[in-house]
């Protein structure tokens, strides 16, 4: 794979074009945020909400986001698919910090 910089260097949104992901940092490791990818994220009613990715790229002004299905699980009740949603980046990796 050949890495293109503008500029000199390499911004998230020409890293995101190219390779169709993110790295992202998680504590003291880099974790690969990429389509396909599923993540959780636990809520204080014990319900679980679950992400899975489907598409990741900068809006017009170079932000990253993150295209993702949700879903909502609760106990007792089932599973309630929400539908798409985007949030940018930053948002996603802080509200789901743990892969399903």
């Amino acid at each position: 794979m050949v890495l293109k910089f503008r500029g000199g260097r390499l911004d998230a949104a020409t890293l995101a074009q190219q390779t169709k992901g993110f790295f992202i940092r998680r504590g003291r490791g880099f974790e690969f945020v990429r389509t396909g990818a599923t993540f959780k994220r636990r809520l204080d009613d014990a319900s679980v909400e679950t992400a899975q990715i489907i598409s990741i790229g900068p809006d017009p002004s170079g932000i990253p986001h993150v295209r993702y299905r949700a879903a909502l699980e609760r106990p007792f009740q089932g599973r309630v698919d929400t539908g798409p949603r985007t949030l940018n980046l930053a948002s996603f990796t802080a509200r789901f910090s743990e892969r399903a």
